[in-house]
């Protein structure tokens, strides 16, 4: 005849829900009634639950694995990829009248003769201007035309506010509230080009918006008369 442990370890072995010490404490003829009508069906939840289980944290730990690969992916995907430094870059200027930049570099003069001018630099020169003379591009005095040259060094977001430059004078027939959130919105290069074209046509005769001329005397601290 089976002693108290040996039934308690069959009755464990066989997936019983109690553990050790209460079946110990139990009598040899409970631990006997238990052996005898216990099932192979009577831990069936358990391992449905376990396997419900396993298969959740295997879906998660897939998800999971998909996630960071997508993730590493876009990651990647992001990176600009890298420019030649000896690709020629289009710069046009949007300064009015003459604008000059010297290479802190190679001592090397670059020249706009007005606005609208373009002149072309290679990579590597416009990286040293972006890094040694920022307010080239930021303000900006000149832009660059080149979209992925653009995107590569992070300049569209300083050119976000920017008004079609290439057509400038288009401002100039804005009404006079969208005439003034330019001039809100605009980098400092846009808002003094406006003004030097302002006061280029003032001279001429070409401008008479007495409204945009009262605007910008207010804005700018300016004394501009039709």
């Amino acid at each position: 005849m089976a002693t108290k442990k040996e039934m308690v370890q069959e009755l464990i072995n066989m997936g019983v829900s109690e553990d050790k010490s209460t079946l110990l404490s139990k009598k040899n003829s409970e631990l006997e009634k238990m052996i005898e009508g216990f099932s192979p069906t009577d831990n069936k939840i358990d391992i449905e639950e376990m396997k419900k289980k396993i298969e959740e944290e295997t879906r998660q730990k897939i998800e999971a694995e998909m996630r960071q690969k997508i993730e590493a992916e876009m990651k990647a995907n992001s990176k600009p990829k890298q420019i030649d430094r000896y690709k020629l870059v289009t710069l046009m200027s949007l300064t009015s009248g003459k604008l000059v930049y010297v290479s802190p570099r190679t001592g090397m003069k670059y020249i706009w003769g007005d606005y609208g001018d373009t002149v072309d630099l290679e990579m590597h020169e416009i990286q040293t201007m972006r890094t040694s003379t920022r307010s080239f591009l930021n303000e900006p005095h000149a832009i660059v035309l080149d979209d992925e040259v653009c995107d590569y060094l992070g300049l569209n977001k300083d050119y976000g506010n920017l008004i079609d430059v290439k057509n400038i004078d288009e401002v100039f027939s804005f009404d006079n509230e969208k005439f003034e959130e330019v001039l809100d919105s605009a980098p400092r290069g846009i808002k003094m080009l406006i003004i030097d074209r302002v006061k280029n046509k003032v001279k001429d005769g070409s401008f008479d918006s007495a409204k945009k001329i009262k605007i910008l005397n207010e804005k700018y601290n300016l004394e501009l008369e039709v």
